[in-house]
């Protein structure tokens, strides 16, 4: 029925719900080339710690961060403070890695340049904070 090399069709229907009733194992095994017992899934209780940020987008600081200080240690102007408070930015919110042009640029004010710049050292306060050199 079959010439050559090429092997018979998996027997699919096997599978199906008339198999449930199965004697050769539990609902859905049915078929020999599984097992007879259903894999068990373990009993993990996650703990959820309050120091666990609300979003994956916001990491955990060590600390309190305000945003005079973090413009101050990475060397923004009351400029740029003043157009990243418009904004609502908050040192360590990842989220300002997904605004829109029409907001940064459009809302906020900053050049492409200049928003570019914020992007890359507020990138360095993160990676800072995550590597524990923030304290």
């Amino acid at each position: 029925m079959y010439p050559g090399l090429y092997a018979p069709p998996f027997p699919f229907s096997y599978m199906h719900n008339h198999m449930a009733a199965s004697s050769s194992g539990p609902a859905g095994y049915g078929h020999p080339f599984f097992a007879t017992t259903r894999p068990r899934t373990p009993n993990v209780q996650v703990e959820v710690s309050r120091s666990m940020p609300s979003s994956p987008m916001k990491i955990p600081l060590p600390r309190p961060v305000s945003l005079d200080e973090f413009c101050d240690i990475y060397g923004f102007g009351d400029e740029v403070k003043a157009r990243l408070d418009k904004l609502g930015v908050q040192p360590g919110d990842r989220r300002v890695e997904r605004l829109e042009r029409e907001e940064w640029q459009g809302f906020g004010g900053f050049s492409r340049l200049a928003w570019e710049d914020f992007l890359q050292k507020h990138k360095s306060f993160v990676s800072d904070v995550l590597a524990g050199n923030w304290n």
